[in-house]
């Protein structure tokens, strides 16, 4: 027991301490967290680290696939959970009319200030919204975008059946969830999936002896690609294509493998692998981008 101490540190870094956090309403945590973030995130698709490569390349994959719908100028998108604007004001700029919605104010008056500075805020309607609980009307939008919502809310297949109603039928979603099976989840014995119920007691453990977090944060729930492809069809939405993408940061107990700089090199080289297929790279990505379209006929999806 006497190299204890040097290890709890770690090991407070890689316990889930859900203990704390869902104690308070979710909900709520989660505004504040992001709130108290907000200002930082505006600048992190700017930086030059590993982890705003990667969400470039999320936003990059997620505008191409709008690009792709080919839809006309003047469609309805709806970007739920709209962060900080960079996927709405791209859009705007398409010429689309986009409602960008999110619960976090400060995320709402980013959004708002980007769009007036790109001269775009007749296009971008900004409200405060919640994804569980859309107030607009049914067979609403063209497009619905969601990056990076449903890993944080509490009923991920709600959100997803109210994305549905307010899609039109034969309209698209495109949707970004956590890969629980992402590699560096794997790689790092402290992120296996299937430790997660050994963690969490170990987690009780600690905090029945009074070592607790400084803080609780709320932590993202992960799904698999089967449970994303699931709950989809529970929602009443028909999978069109998925892929995953971004690989990294890797980890031992939680501690850094990499620079930066080595990072971004590992990341390309395993997205080039994955782009191209290959096992198990094409399904192990941290992000899984997906393409759904509303089915037509009122008779709902087959099966």
């Amino acid at each position: 027991m006497t190299g204890l101490p040097h290890y709890l540190p770690i090991l407070r870094r890689a316990l889930p301490w859900s203990g704390a956090v869902w104690k308070a309403d979710h909900q709520e945590l989660l505004n504040a967290y992001f709130q108290a973030r907000a200002v930082r995130w505006k600048d992190v698709y700017e930086s030059k680290g590993l982890m705003a490569t990667i969400y470039r390349a999320r936003r990059d994959a997620v505008l191409r696939h709008a690009d792709l719908l080919r839809l006309p100028r003047g469609s309805q998108i709806l970007d739920a959970g709209c962060g900080a604007g960079l996927i709405a004001v791209a859009l705007a700029l398409r010429g689309h009319e986009v409602h960008a919605v999110d619960t976090v104010p400060s995320m709402i008056e980013q959004t708002r200030q980007r769009a007036l500075a790109e001269g775009v805020q007749q296009n971008v309607r900004v409200r405060l919204d919640d994804v569980r609980h859309l107030s607009f009307e049914n067979d609403r939008f063209d497009l619905a975008v969601s990056v990076g919502v449903i890993p944080w809310v509490d009923d991920p297949l709600q959100s997803l059946r109210e994305l549905a109603r307010v899609m039109k039928p034969g309209g698209h979603l495109i949707l970004a969830v956590d890969n629980k099976r992402r590699l560096n989840n794997v790689l790092d014995p402290w992120r296996l999936p299937s430790l997660g119920p050994l963690r969490r007691r170990i987690g009780k453990a600690f905090e029945k002896i009074g070592y607790r977090p400084e803080v609780s944060n709320p932590r993202a729930s992960f799904h698999s690609i089967k449970e994303t492809d699931a709950m989809l069809s529970m929602a009443g939405l028909i999978k069109v294509e998925g892929k995953t993408l971004g690989f990294g940061p890797f980890t031992f107990l939680n501690r850094a493998l990499f620079s930066d700089r080595g990072g971004i090199v590992v990341h390309s080289k395993m997205q080039g692998w994955a782009d191209h297929g290959v096992f198990p790279f094409r399904s192990t990505g941290m992000v899984y981008l997906v393409l759904a379209t509303k089915n037509r006929s009122p008779e709902g999806p087959a099966g």
